[in-house]
């Protein structure tokens, strides 16, 4: 080709900066071989067909775009093309709703999945809260009825030192041999303690206080020995 050298170096500004006229050349080559006015019967040789011997006849040098892309050859093509696109994009569309309708069935599921979770594990909390009010419900009924029992028996203490104290009661079948108890002595009126020599006395002359203080609130003095 006879072009300028302006126009042989000319590159497109794309990152592989191709040559204009190589690309347009290629171009040019693609459509006359559509059109079936070049003929290649091996890559890179390209002969003249008749059709393109018959049109140089006609028009000469002046072989538009146009006038290449009106031909039967190049038309055929063009709508073959066409049928061939709309049948990819009849298969992409078709694969397009069938995997909308995967995601929302994947979607659904998932939905119910999160569902089901949240049910279990609501249901679980609520176990496990019933769990623990019924053991803290047993847990308290345990400190009742033990507070139950340590107030009937300081109650039950009371009134037995009372009773003692009052000189009342059945002395003769109190146990003198019991250690752990302070023992009045009601004709005396002299306590002992465990460990003095006096602590074991005739029953029937003794009375028993749960503390010292007792003993001495009721007019009893400690012994000495």
């Amino acid at each position: 080709m006879n072009l300028p050298e302006e126009l042989v170096n000319l590159r497109y500004p794309s990152k592989y900066h191709d040559l204009v006229a190589i690309s347009r050349v290629a171009w040019a080559l693609s459509d006359l071989k559509l059109a079936g006015l070049l003929i290649s019967p091996r890559r890179s040789i390209y002969k003249i067909s008749d059709t393109e011997k018959l049109l140089l006849n006609k028009y000469g040098l002046n072989i538009t775009r146009e006038l290449v892309h009106s031909q039967p050859a190049y038309i055929e093509h063009q709508k073959k093309f066409q049928e061939k696109s709309t049948t990819d994009e009849e298969v992409l569309e078709e694969q397009t709703f069938e995997l909308a309708e995967e995601k929302k069935k994947k979607d659904e599921y998932d939905k119910l999945s999160s569902e089901l979770k949240d049910a279990k594990d609501k249901k679980e909390e609520q176990e496990k809260e019933q769990k623990e009010q019924a053991k803290a419900a047993a847990k308290k009924a345990t400190q009742i009825a033990k507070q139950s029992r340590q107030n009937e028996s300081a109650q039950s203490s009371r009134s037995t030192a009372t009773h003692h104290s009052n000189g009342g009661g059945n002395h003769g079948d109190l146990d003198t041999a019991e250690t752990g108890k302070i023992v009045g002595n009601v004709n005396s009126k002299i306590y002992h303690v465990p460990g003095q020599a006096g602590y074991h006395m005739n029953s029937a002359n003794a009375v028993y206080f749960n503390s010292e203080q007792d003993a001495i609130n009721a007019g009893y003095r400690k012994a000495k020995r």
